[in-house]
């Protein structure tokens, strides 16, 4: 099967738990995605890719036909990780930013995890409000204004992390 992990809206899947009761299949859902964020992790980054293939045999694998990178998709892998309560594992993912970070420079858009490539172009405002979310680190957000991104998908992200940081109590950014 061909997933992508950014799919399991983590906070979501527990509401729905907690709303259609034990019997419902919410928990093994939110339990899967989680596995699977903590296993389906590639490259020198530890990262998860945008398409993951579950081999029939459970293995994990980058998906075929499909480019091994984290991206713009699993961008919201951390955020929704986070956003979970699952905060050491949204902060593992998240780490492959903090070098760009404490260098005080945006990181890049995506890394494919093949090849070790990175994008030309940094990450945008969007994707450093999931940085500073998982991570746990306000400061970060000092490099939202360098991202000259103000896309829908930018723009969209930078709320999802607000919300997040607002429910999760205001204890995150």
């Amino acid at each position: 099967v061909v997933t992508n992990p950014s799919y399991f809206v983590l906070p979501a899947l527990k509401d729905f738990a907690a709303e259609d009761g034990p019997a419902a299949p919410w928990r093994i859902l939110a339990s899967d995605g989680v596995k699977l964020a903590r296993e389906g992790r590639f490259g020198a980054q530890n990262l998860p890719p945008d398409w993951l293939l579950v081999r029939d045999d459970g293995g994990l694998a980058f998906a075929p036909e499909k480019p091994p990178l984290f991206g713009f998709d699993a961008i919201r892998v951390p955020l929704y990780l986070a956003w979970g309560g699952e905060d050491s594992l949204a902060r593992e993912t998240a780490d492959y930013w903090r070098g760009n970070i404490q260098a005080q420079k945006p990181p890049p858009a995506w890394v494919n995890m093949s090849d070790g490539h990175e994008a030309d172009f940094p990450l945008s405002a969007g994707g450093v409000a999931i940085a500073a979310l998982a991570l746990n680190d306000p400061s970060i957000q000092a490099l939202r204004g360098a991202s000259q991104d103000r896309t829908y998908y930018s723009s969209a992200l930078v709320l999802l992390a607000e919300m997040a940081g607002r429910e999760r109590g205001g204890k995150r950014p």
